[in-house]
């Protein structure tokens, strides 16, 4: 539903999916190393930070990578 919403208020339109590929997937499609450093998308999302050779290798190819770390979930602590 969060994705349908963001579709809604975006402008200009965009498309959002979801695929369950995992981060190192998702990861190498954002970077498209494998097609020049065009990626297969423009918006990714994972668990591991981009390294530090990708990150030359982009701005090397002219492309500007925004890496915003956040975390999103529930923390507990359990005392007994």
């Amino acid at each position: 539903e969060i994705m349908s919403l963001f579709e809604a208020r975006a402008k200009p339109t965009v498309v959002m999916t979801y695929r369950a590929v995992g981060s190192s997937t998702g990861q190498l499609e954002f970077i498209g190393a494998d097609q020049g450093y065009e990626p297969y998308n423009d918006f990714g999302s994972g668990d591991i930070p981009i390294g530090a050779s990708d990150y030359e290798a982009l701005t090397d190819a002219g492309i500007t990578v925004m890496h915003v770390p956040f975390s999103l979930g529930a923390m507990s602590f359990f005392h007994n």
